[in-house]
């Protein structure tokens, strides 16, 4: 299949993109490394999960602030601006804060002595946490549509689509993708198939849950505006978002959740750099750096930080090894790694891949007061269900990662 050519302007200068591109991808093959700038040391960042979670690729288009570029589709004319910065976001000024405040930066009790200081300081701290300017282009703002439905499937993955399919009556299925499915590591297809009395709303945020007045909303955000779902009920299946692991310079743009640059490279081609490292003992690892050697990529090494992996063939493993800091100061030059006897070295690289338990996607059902407990071993917070998937919140159903069976409690020894 032959994809387009596409071109917008990013700062002036006019990007190349190919059709199914999104901005994201066309400016990491166009070599732009610098996205955004932390929003209080504006040290630099680029992109990290690459599945719309984090806010390190948030740029200003067409006028709009605070868009995730590496799900948005690239398109013939756009405007793309990077915010946050005082000056070039290649070169912010503000960027001298970091190096002012060696220690850290107290906001909370600078400058406090006199009111004017005061004034002075919010002002500046206000500056530096920024993260997008409001439109002034005067745009007019439309009205929502409301849809009525018996179920609301949130999530196209295989635990949504399941979900999907058991349910009977109007069933609204909402994906944040552009295709259903989810990121399956191997490469291999997901059978999508749905009953044709499952709509299914594609490219489209979940913005909040909501109950008022013996209702249960939904309120998305998709290509045709905002649209409010009433419904009797809601199946959560949003899966996991990607996380970081603790190491020295994690931010530095060249560090990516891993599944996320696999699937971007698996998509679109793009290759932000050659030689990367990929850290984490999590199963998905070894699967990751598989597939990002199929994908041209040079693995230089496989830091499994727990020892959980073993020796996985065909991979240079450090077993036991932990990350140290990234190198370099604007971009990934490199990875020092402290191995498990004590011994520390650096290995050459342009990117590194973080390959971490994925965090389970809770946080809707915790709007509307559903009980949450943190579960180490699904690295993060998970939501109590009995026999048939219901949360503490009767009216949510939980499917997927964030799904804890209720016996799974009792049968834990009091503390």
């Amino acid at each position: 299949m032959v994809r387009q050519p596409l071109q917008f302007d990013f700062e002036g200068q006019r990007i190349m993109a190919l059709e199914g591109d999104t901005i994201a991808s066309a400016l990491l093959r166009a070599g732009v490394a610098i996205f955004s700038r932390g929003p209080k040391y504006h040290r630099p960042r680029g992109p990290f999960c690459l599945s719309g979670h984090c806010a390190q690729c948030h740029m200003r288009v067409d006028g709009e602030p605070n868009v995730a570029t590496c799900e948005t589709a690239a398109h013939n004319g756009q405007t793309v601006r990077r915010q946050n910065a005082l000056g070039s976001a290649d070169a912010d000024i503000l960027r001298a804060v970091d190096f002012l405040f060696p220690q850290k930066l107290d906001h909370h009790h600078l400058n406090t002595a006199h009111p004017l200081l005061t004034a002075a300081t919010q002002a500046l701290t206000h500056r530096l946490a920024g993260i997008g300017e409001a439109p002034t282009d005067g745009r007019t703002i439309s009205a929502g549509t409301v849809i009525d439905a018996d179920v609301v499937v949130i999530g196209g993955g295989r635990s949504g689509l399941a979900a999907a399919r058991s349910c009977t009556g109007r069933v609204h299925l909402v994906e944040q993708q552009a295709s259903l499915g989810g990121r399956r590591l191997d490469g291999t297809p997901v059978e999508t198939s749905l009953p044709g009395h499952v709509q299914v709303h594609l490219s489209t945020r979940v913005m909040g849950l909501y109950e008022e007045g013996g209702l249960r909303l939904v309120l998305v955000r998709g290509p045709q505006g905002l649209v409010q779902l009433r419904t009797h009920e809601v199946v959560l299946a949003a899966g996991g978002i990607e996380r970081t692991v603790p190491f020295g310079s994690n931010d530095l743009p060249g560090v990516f959740g891993g599944r996320g640059l696999l699937a971007m490279a698996r998509a679109t081609g793009v290759r932000p750099g050659q030689r990367v490292v990929v850290v984490g003992s999590d199963p998905d690892a070894p699967v990751v750096a598989r597939g990002l050697v199929q994908q041209g990529f040079t693995v230089a090494g496989l830091v499994d930080t727990e020892g959980a992996l073993g020796r996985p063939e065909g991979l240079p493993t450090l077993v036991g090894a932990r990350p140290v800091r990234a190198l370099g100061r604007r971009l990934v030059r490199g990875l020092e790694v402290q191995e498990a006897d004590g011994h520390t070295h650096r290995v050459a690289c342009n990117l590194i891949a973080v390959v971490a338990p994925l965090a389970p996607a809770y946080e809707l059902a915790s709007e509307v007061g559903a009980q949450a407990i943190y579960e180490r071993s699904r690295g993060g917070f998970v939501l109590p269900v009995d026999a048939q998937g219901r949360s503490s919140v009767p009216w949510v159903r939980v499917a997927g990662r964030a799904a804890f069976p209720s016996e799974s409690l009792a049968s834990r020894p009091c503390a």
